[in-house]
């Protein structure tokens, strides 16, 4: 049932693509991935010099619920990352105002203009139970006043060529945590 539920949503995605249309939608049914700090947000971010925009954000949380974003934070350029992407890209650039929601994602489709190579992206990112779970988590380690830490930041990196890459943030001196996710 869950699977059924789960395909019908995610076909509805990819066949939305980039369009704008529909509102959020909700299941009845609580999720059992529920942030124990409220909403988690997600960041875009280039390398040095290599601008880009994200023009529209698509997502399916755990829950079933859709999101449409089509007023999304700026996409920042991070002046530490040159040549190659490194795993201690924060999400320091402004306050996230608009990248937000309630459960971890399951999953996600966004379009990008690459203002470097001149080429509109189409990105779709699937996202696992492990990811889920790693949200919602404690992490082994407390921030540097003693508070608990969560991964409740999801950096996404994007190059010319398509290239992205995605972290969950740490905090202080610990370093991100790049997810593998298959195209």
């Amino acid at each position: 049932m869950e699977i059924t539920r789960l395909a019908v949503l995610f076909s509805a995605l990819v066949l939305s693509g980039c369009h704008s249309a529909g509102q959020e939608n909700s299941t009845s049914e609580v999720s059992k991935y529920a942030t124990p700090y409220g909403e988690w947000k997600f960041d875009f971010f280039t390398p040095k010099l290599l601008s880009a925009v994200v023009t529209h954000v698509k997502l399916i949380d755990t829950d079933g619920y859709v999101y449409e974003f089509n007023t999304i934070d700026k996409t920042q350029s991070d002046p530490e990352v040159v040549g190659a992407w490194n795993d201690f890209t924060r999400s320091n650039f402004v306050s996230i105002n608009y990248n937000k929601a309630k459960y971890p994602p399951h999953f996600m489709v966004f379009c990008w203009d690459s203002v470097i190579d001149k080429k509109v992206y189409e990105t779709y990112l699937t996202f696992k139970q492990p990811i889920w779970e790693k949200m919602i988590t404690p992490a082994a380690h407390k921030d540097s006043y003693g508070r608990i830490t969560y991964y409740k930041t999801m950096v996404i990196g994007l190059a010319p060529e398509g290239k992205v890459a995605v972290w969950l943030q740490d905090v202080d001196d610990h370093p991100t945590i790049a997810l593998h996710l298959q195209p």
